[in-house]
């Protein structure tokens, strides 16, 4: 019924599930104020036939944001036959700008397919950032130590143009 050819629609629905396509699983997870991590899983949800495939099929994948106006990662990722159909785990670290985008979008474009092409929305509605201030740490009051307390000659040696460490190596 696709192709409304009785005699080849089985052969035309046998070639279709040879076309590429994936499936995008996401987690995000904030590092930081500005700085999100990003899980992205692919899993490949097609046939592989090496008469159509080849031994590898590669793709591109970015991470852009909502405008399209920036893409703020871009990565190659290929396949393998003799790996197929294991998933791909990739970790990403993406920039987190205030203020918050409501959504950055994964895109994966086959490298030699035309038209193959993946589109997953990742939204920040209910991300909770971490705030903006850092915690510093309280420099103690020591007695700076000398280079000898490192106990080993080669590394005293790096450090022979001075006789103590500094407060904050000290506290280190």
């Amino acid at each position: 019924q696709l192709c409304k050819w009785k005699k080849g629609g089985q052969k035309v629905q046998k070639l279709i599930r040879y076309f590429p396509n994936l499936e995008i699983d996401v987690n995000v997870q904030p590092l930081s104020s500005s700085i999100l991590r990003f899980n992205v899983f692919l899993s490949p949800i097609f046939n592989w036939s090496s008469r159509w495939h080849g031994g590898t099929e590669g793709f591109w994948l970015w991470v852009e944001d909502s405008d399209n106006m920036r893409i703020y990662h871009k990565e190659y990722v290929l396949f393998q036959k003799r790996t197929f159909p294991d998933a791909i785990n990739l970790e990403l670290t993406i920039p987190a700008f205030s203020p918050m985008p409501s959504q950055y979008f994964i895109r994966v474009v086959s490298d030699s397919w035309v038209g193959c092409e993946m589109l997953q929305p990742v939204s920040f509605k209910h991300l909770l950032l971490p705030e903006q201030h850092t915690p510093h740490t309280d420099l103690m009051d020591l007695t700076p130590l000398p280079t000898s307390a490192l106990n080993n000659p080669k590394f005293e040696q790096l450090y022979s143009k001075f006789k103590t460490f500094n407060p904050i190596q000290t506290q280190l």
